[in-house]
């Protein structure tokens, strides 16, 4: 059990967060969160920001890495769900902690003396974390998804929240994923007290992509997640404890009907040699990722070949066929927070939905695309997060937060060095401004 003093050290000296991402939490979600209790609960008693900008691509584990830095993903480094190793095809996730170059706010924690727990919060394979649960599974042959948990998690903590709650687990398939998640957080709270708790719950983002952004599957996802909350209150009540809350998405969400593929158009136009398996060992552009946008990477400094590519994708966006919003070069997508090592990013009109994985032709219908690829995708995100129905919200509750306010806009970079700003830390590194609009001094 936590000591009294424990307790007491805790809630005097405001040095409890609790900061929960809803994945695919979208900023018209708040008509529907406002009428449960629990939810209800911390709109009245905290701040409620209705539009968090995201950043480009609005894809998760960029976004969450920006949420936990305060950074863009230009320096971060964390630019997409997935490596680009054409070599090993896109089976390889952004897993690990050790490939974010910037300072993450639970390293800041650990270095002010807190204990912190995780709870499938993204990119925190390997962290320094005193109870992780990171999300990691198995992505080449001979890898087995217990040995890489124990590996790159805690393993008397994992040991110990699989006897307990494995029985709730059903693989990776929804909502038991998240009833897992909810639990093993709740167990933390009641028997270790961190000082701060990451947890990231995933089942919304799942329904919105499988039937759409406003099915029935997805409000039925919010209901549960008022639940989940109203569990998360309890064991704090339980335990005599009094957390400051941070509830933020990552993204919104867009309703799609076509798809296009940009390696499909490389082929067609003999920029690309049609590859024989996923893993691609000839090629001289190749497009990687899906969802709401693509990048575009050269194999070599060829300056003919990009300057054709680039009047390429000019053409496609102007014929109005291709669903092209934006084509940003290098320097452009800089000034927008994003680099890395490819030369162009495209992203999507809402509807269209871009992929890279040589589907057998340029555009086809999202019904069609489905079949072939075998799964069902009727909403993604991964767009530029201006586009309109891209943007998230948060809602921030407890000491030292104002109660009631509302504030129209922020960015998702905005959230950490607000905290921080609250907490007295120093954090240098982000670059985000500091809400003093809702602080209560």
């Amino acid at each position: 059990m936590i000591s009294k003093d424990r307790i007491k050290q805790l809630n005097q000296l405001n040095n409890h967060i609790i900061m929960i991402s809803i994945d695919a939490l979208t900023s018209t979600d708040a008509i529907h969160l406002q009428q449960l209790p629990h939810f209800k609960m911390l709109f009245e008693q905290g701040t409620y920001i209705k539009k968090v900008i995201s950043v480009l691509p609005t894809l998760t584990y960029p976004c969450h890495v920006s949420l936990i830095t305060g950074t863009y993903p230009a320096t971060h480094q964390i630019v997409d769900n997935r490596r680009f190793n054409p070599a090993k095809g896109s089976r390889e996730w952004c897993f690990y902690d050790q490939d974010i170059a910037v300072p993450t706010f639970y390293s800041l924690a650990k270095d002010h003396g807190w204990t912190v727990g995780s709870i499938f919060w993204p990119v925190t394979a390997g962290a320094a974390i005193d109870y992780n649960c990171p999300p990691i599974w198995p992505t080449k042959k001979g890898q087995h998804q217990t040995m890489l948990s124990l590996r790159y998690g805690s393993p008397l903590f994992l040991l110990e929240i699989n006897r307990r709650f494995g029985k709730l687990r059903q693989g990776r398939e929804y909502p038991a994923l998240d009833e897992f998640a909810t639990a093993s957080a709740c167990f933390l709270i009641t028997k270790k007290a961190p000082n701060l708790l990451l947890l990231s719950l995933t089942e919304l983002d799942h329904w919105r992509h499988k039937y759409g952004r406003d099915s029935i599957q997805a409000l039925e996802s919010l209901k549960r997640m008022d639940e989940r909350l109203g569990r998360l209150m309890k064991a704090e009540q339980d335990a005599g404890l009094n957390a400051t809350y941070v509830i933020i998405g990552d993204h919104g969400f867009a309703d799609t009907h076509t798809n296009v593929d940009f390696n499909r158009i490389f082929i067609d136009h003999g920029l690309l040699n049609e590859p024989l398996s996923e893993a691609v060992t000839s090629w001289k552009v190749l497009a990687h990722s899906r969802g709401g946008s693509v990048k575009i990477y050269f194999q070599n400094g060829d300056q003919g070949l990009m300057r054709a590519v680039s009047d390429l994708l000019d053409q496609l966006r102007q014929s109005g066929q291709y669903g092209i919003a934006d084509v940003f070069n290098r320097p452009a997508a800089q000034e927008r927070g994003l680099a890395g090592s490819f030369m162009f990013i495209v992203t999507a009109q809402e509807g269209y939905h871009f992929s890279s994985d040589f589907a057998p032709q340029q555009i086809m219908s999202m019904a069609e695309y489905n079949k072939v690829q075998s799964y069902q995708e009727v909403a993604t995100h991964g767009y530029d997060p201006y586009l309109p129905g891209l943007e998230t919200m948060a809602i921030l509750c407890g000491k030292g937060i104002k109660q009631g306010e509302v504030l129209d806009e922020a960015n998702i970079v905005d959230i950490i060095p607000t905290i921080a700003h609250q907490l007295d830390w120093k954090m240098p590194s982000t670059e985000g401004r500091v809400l003093t609009e809702v602080i209560d001094k």
